[in-house]
């Protein structure tokens, strides 16, 4: 029943969100991008308090899925970005969160048992390395142009197979194409 819900509330505020002001593939992307960091930050919320990382954060992820989603969205209708420029955010948001799961990951290596205050830092250590690194990403990306630009000359490769009707054996190309 809540997944029905759920999915009614979300087709909802998506016709909405569109019918109002349409909106780019970049900032579909956004949308779903704060889906997906809405998920991780709350999961690791809900963890966090708990102490404990060994039962699934269920009512976090959910809860962060749907404010990520939600305040991602409205801020899609404000603002124009391109789809590459979301794509090179979210990869530095996770490589944020690795590295910062990696730097913390020796505190979970000191003591034979699981210790709450340990598991707090880390999982604080890899949504702060997820922030950080999606304000990177999005910094590092800034002055790059609204619109998409096209390579001048791209590389191909090409096989074809044999046909016995013409009597052509199979080959294979490769080479570069495009506007010189």
């Amino acid at each position: 029943m809540y997944g029905l819900v759920g999915a009614a509330a979300g087709v909802s505020l998506s016709v909405a969100a569109i019918g109002s002001k349409p909106m780019s593939e970049g900032g579909a992307l956004l949308a779903h991008s704060g889906g997906a960091g809405g998920t991780l930050l709350g999961g690791l919320t809900e963890m966090a308090i708990r102490g404990s990382t060994s039962d699934t954060p269920l009512a976090g992820m959910g809860y962060g899925a749907g404010i990520g989603v939600l305040s991602a969205g409205a801020l899609a209708t404000q603002v124009k970005v391109t789809s590459s420029r979301m794509l090179l955010i979210d990869l530095a948001a996770s490589l944020g969160a690795l590295t910062g799961a990696a730097a913390a990951s020796p505190l979970l290596l000191v003591d034979e048992e699981e210790s709450a205050t340990q598991n707090r830092l880390w999982l604080a250590s890899i949504a702060a390395g997820t922030v950080i690194g999606g304000s990177i990403g999005w910094l590092s990306t800034r002055g790059a142009s609204t619109e998409e630009k096209s390579a001048g000359a791209l590389p191909y490769f090409n096989i074809e197979p044999a046909n016995p009707l013409r009597g052509t054996r199979s080959f294979m190309s490769l080479g570069l194409q495009g506007v010189w």
